[in-house]
């Protein structure tokens, strides 16, 4: 796959102009609100903003909880449109400089956008490295190379 290849899944931007992923968004940077973009299998390319301020929640799975997660609300960057919606899941949001931000995971909408919260959650990278490396995986390298 070539670099400059429009339909490799690294490009995050549209035909004329490709983002190029380098490296991951710093720890002390999540504390700031930043731009965000996503492409994602459903909603396509979305733009965002993170709140810089952490939610924590769990989820149940049958009749077991998880751990507590720490996620980066995102809000879609235009009030009459979605960030992300089901089928996105796993996508890589990534900021403007081309840094990975984290990977969507979950989201609560309304089916009118514009009329109501829409929000999404990003795991962050430190959070899925740290996973990663707990269940045995190691080297884990999020910077992708792109041949």
């Amino acid at each position: 796959m070539k670099k400059d290849d429009p339909t490799s899944p690294m490009a995050i931007a549209g035909n004329e102009h490709l983002l190029q992923l380098r490296g991951c968004v710093p720890d002390d940077s999540y504390s700031e609100s930043i731009q965000v973009l996503k492409r994602g299998h459903s909603s396509k390319l979305t733009v965002g903003r993170s709140t810089g301020i952490p939610s924590y929640f769990r989820m149940k799975r049958g009749s077991a909880w998880s751990p507590r997660l720490k996620a980066w609300p995102v809000y879609p960057f235009m009030h009459s449109s979605i960030f992300a919606t089901q089928g996105d899941s796993g996508s890589a949001v990534v900021d403007r400089s081309g840094r990975i931000f984290g990977l969507f995971f979950a989201g609560a909408s309304s089916c009118t956008p514009g009329k109501a919260m829409d929000v999404s959650f990003v795991m962050p990278v430190k959070f899925l490295r740290k996973r990663l490396k707990q269940h045995g995986l190691r080297d884990v390298n999020f910077d992708p190379i792109l041949t």
